[in-house]
């Protein structure tokens, strides 16, 4: 009976590790951009509501950076898709090694235009706070050049301020700026 009741558990755990693989795998499929291992525009997003619901509770500062590699479409037109998927790839690990790990990163909007941009969430840091953290990017990354725009809000219990997604369009439109104006001094 004991020998029966043995091998009966212990085909229960095998079914239970492999019902923890699978979930895994599907955390992955669904959250995880399968180029860079970060977060993908969905998972970001809601992350991003996240430290903003928080730092709107706590009256705490909250910074959105997007980032967009500078010419990234003649990395793939000269040297292929897949030495820019390197690159990316390559990129995604030096932001993960330059953040804190209570920052947010993830690619942004994965199709949208040629794929090379990404989003930092920070929260607790102010303007000069996600400057100093993009200078150390800066150092950093020593073979790909990078542009990017900075949304930051102090959030105060009773007012109502600017959402995630409005924070990021902010960025979004900064980092366009500041893209038209290396333009412009070439």
């Amino acid at each position: 009976m004991f020998a029966r009741l043995n091998y009966f558990f212990h085909g229960l755990a095998l079914v239970f590790k492999e019902c923890l693989i699978l979930g895994r795998d599907l955390y992955s499929l669904l959250y995880k951009d399968p180029l860079t291992s970060l977060m993908n525009y969905q998972a970001l997003t809601e992350a991003g509501r996240r430290a903003e619901a928080f730092a709107r509770r706590r009256g705490e500062w909250l910074s959105v950076v997007m980032i967009d590699l500078d010419d990234f479409k003649s990395v793939n037109d000269l040297a292929g898709h897949d030495v820019g998927d390197e690159v990316l790839a390559d990129f995604a690990l030096v932001l993960q090694k330059t953040l804190r790990c209570s920052d947010v990163l993830g690619r942004a909007r994965a199709g949208r235009r040629g794929g090379d941009e990404f989003v930092l969430v920070l929260p607790g840091a102010d303007w000069s706070g996600a400057e100093a953290v993009m200078r150390r990017l800066k150092l950093a990354s020593e073979v790909v050049g990078f542009s990017y725009g900075i949304s930051s809000v102090r959030f105060h219990r009773k007012s109502g301020g600017m959402t995630f997604e409005e924070m990021l369009e902010c960025a979004d439109h900064r980092m366009y700026e500041q893209k038209r104006e290396k333009g412009a001094a070439r």
